[in-house]
């Protein structure tokens, strides 16, 4: 049997603000945390290698590089349950030309970046509505 590397395909992370946002509202030292858009766009991909294989999300991450895509979220685009913030992000338009995305970034209200996934590239193109979803795992057998 060949010896194989193990490769990621996908990447998530909370980042930093995630977690000082949501101890700062929880404790009143802060405002109300509530995630409030999301953002689509393309990095974090190493297009040298075949198939393209994905970077490390730096910590200091605060935007979604390469963003061509932002939309607010409403309630009823999430739904709580089994320990799981499961978010629906689906685009209210449709985009004119494909575009090339391999990132989905939440904003909260302040418009600073939360939490970011990556995932080998695919195309959003004008004949296709895209519909995705996320989720944020609050305990740990949900994850």
């Amino acid at each position: 049997m060949p010896n194989q590397t193990e490769t990621t395909w996908q990447q998530a992370k909370l980042l930093p603000k995630f977690y000082e946002k949501s101890a700062l509202g929880a404790s009143g030292l802060g405002n109300k945390f509530t995630i409030a858009e999301f953002g689509l766009g393309y990095g974090f991909i190493d297009d040298s290698t075949e198939p393209p294989t994905i970077k490390e999300i730096p910590d200091d991450t605060d935007k979604v590089p390469d963003e061509w895509w932002r939309q607010e979220l409403s309630p009823d685009d999430f739904i709580y349950t089994d320990g799981r913030l499961l978010i629906r992000m689906t685009p209210n338009d449709r985009v004119d030309d494909a575009k090339k995305f391999s990132v989905t970034g939440l904003y909260d209200q302040d418009g600073d970046l939360v939490a970011i996934s990556v995932e080998l590239p695919d195309y959003v193109t004008p004949s296709e509505a895209l519909h995705l979803n996320g989720y944020i795992a609050f305990l740990p057998e949900a994850a």
